[in-house]
């Protein structure tokens, strides 16, 4: 999952591998030394500082940085702002399931997940996803996109798909029944429709992250077309500083940070992960657990039941 890091550098086309490295010269530069990302002192709000230093985190690990004191700095801070709960920063604000989700990313970069946990993220995606057209909702089964409160009439929630791209990137990667729901080009489908823009009603950076994600792992004739819009806006929006300004959807909250972080992510997406790798089945949480059954069963005092396990071992084939 990790082999593409760093190659970026040799393989991207000139004018994105310039803009990443000055996307991310700029948040190496703009660091505080606590470890953070200031969210307000760069257009944002206080709140998010956890889940601008997140995705900061989240693009420089992205792009192959990982021994640097810069890092070690933001996941030091990172750590010493989760509560006894386990959350990530501030629970004060409605929205921040959101900045903890991308200050745990940064942390989880390798870590292993108990595989009921997929099963249970699985099945609230299916919840949440209209079978017929295949759009997944954010509080409801096929909703719209969030939007702020006050810039719904600004950020026009049809010139989005953000939640059906995030949904869809999740299900390649749970794997398994997941991938191979027939939802998912569905969802695909309604991403296509609508490709990356810079226009006010449609500048929306976390959908343009998560659709690059989930395109790219889905077809490569899909993620050239999304990847010739993405790289045409995002390479004349950056700013001579070297980072994006914060005029999208979210941009209010998460700054000049967030929009930068997320502009980085979205061009180094082909460079970040392996195409197909998504597509690996994942075993679900029984066939776990009837597995290991089968393995302790191998070493049972009865040879007729020892013997019966090994041959459907064998029959099964090798596991991780």
């Amino acid at each position: 999952m990790r082999e593409l890091r760093g190659v970026w550098k040799k393989r991207a086309p000139t004018d994105v591998r310039k803009a990443a490295e000055s996307g991310l010269r700029w948040l190496e530069e703009h660091q505080e030394k606590s470890g953070l990302w200031d969210s307000d002192k760069h257009g944002g709000q206080p709140l998010f500082d956890p889940g601008v230093t997140g995705l900061a985190l989240w693009a420089l690990l992205g792009a192959g940085v990982t021994d640097s004191a810069t890092v070690r700095h933001g996941l030091d801070y990172l750590l010493k702002t989760q509560d006894t709960d386990g959350v990530i920063g501030s629970q004060r604000s409605h929205s921040f399931q959101s900045y903890h989700a991308f200050a745990t990313i940064a942390l989880a970069e390798g870590a292993n997940v108990e595989p009921a946990t997929y099963d249970g993220v699985a099945r609230w995606i299916d919840s949440m996803t209209d079978p017929v057209f295949g759009q997944i909702g954010y509080n409801y089964p096929g909703g719209s996109s969030a939007r702020p409160e006050g810039r719904q009439e600004i950020y026009l929630a049809e010139k989005s798909q953000a939640m059906t791209a995030a949904g869809a990137w999740c299900r390649q990667l749970l794997g398994g029944a997941a991938h191979a729901s027939e939802t998912l080009p569905k969802s695909i489908e309604l991403c296509m429709r609508i490709l990356p823009t810079w226009n006010l009603g449609g500048r929306d950076q976390l959908y343009h992250q998560f659709g690059s994600l989930a395109v790219y792992q889905h077809d490569a004739k899909a993620w050239r077309k999304w990847e010739k819009a993405l790289r045409k806006v995002y390479v004349a929006a950056q700013e001579t500083n070297g980072s994006w300004p914060p005029t999208g959807v979210w941009g209010g909250d998460g700054g000049r940070v967030y929009s930068t972080a997320m502009a980085v992510l979205s061009l180094l997406t082909p460079y970040r992960y392996p195409p197909g790798f998504a597509a690996k089945p994942r075993q679900r949480a029984h066939e776990a657990a009837a597995i290991r059954a089968l393995r302790a069963a191998r070493k049972d005092d009865n040879p007729e039941v020892a013997a019966a396990a090994k041959r459907a071992l064998q029959r099964i084939g090798p596991r991780e």
